[in-house]
């Protein structure tokens, strides 16, 4: 069986980006538990990180034999542009620098997203600085799902959590196939 460690990438005293009321974990919290419901629908073996310093974290994926590791997360627009700002929407997945294994499932996943659902390809981008991606052993990418602090955006992501879950997972396994 296939395995992967699915982290969200913030936690209850550690919410993340705010805007509105809302922050990345209250936003994407739906979404990660239709994740786990749709990688087993796919025969996936998920792995449900704890909550926890990222130290915590890495040490619990490294400690599992997995094939790929995913953290979620929103963007926030960290420029101070004005919100509504076209520059500041979107979806990107980030892999580790050199990482052929995660660049495949970076743009397996960024494919899935974008071409069904209505939100802007921002790119896969190639990152050597997070350590999520820098130390775990298996492949790993971080998915920014959109902006927190796009109105529309945010409450596209929060109203189809489970829709956007099932092109998260089907790009994991189109991943896992090829």
């Amino acid at each position: 069986m296939r395995r992967i460690a699915i982290s969200l990438g913030h936690n209850p005293d550690d919410q993340g980006a705010a805007f509105d009321g809302y922050t990345e974990y209250s936003s994407l919290a739906p979404l990660f538990g239709y994740l786990v419901s749709f990688l087993c629908y796919f025969d996936i073996q998920p792995y449900i990180v704890p909550t926890g310093s990222l130290t915590k974290k890495i040490e619990y994926i490294n400690g599992k034999e997995l094939d790929f590791a995913i953290e979620l997360h929103m963007n926030a627009d960290m420029d101070g542009d004005q919100e509504g700002d076209p520059v500041a929407d979107g979806c990107e997945m980030l892999y580790y620098d050199g990482s052929v294994q995660g660049e495949r499932f970076a743009r397996s996943i960024q494919r899935s997203v974008v071409e069904n659902f209505c939100i802007r390809d921002r790119g896969v981008k190639p990152e050597a600085q997070f350590s999520f991606l820098k130390r775990t052993n298996c492949p790993a990418i971080i998915a920014e799902l959109g902006f927190i602090d796009d109105i529309n955006e945010a409450n596209m992501v929060r109203s189809n959590a489970a829709y956007l879950a099932s092109l998260v997972a089907s790009g994991i396994n189109s991943a896992l196939l090829t």
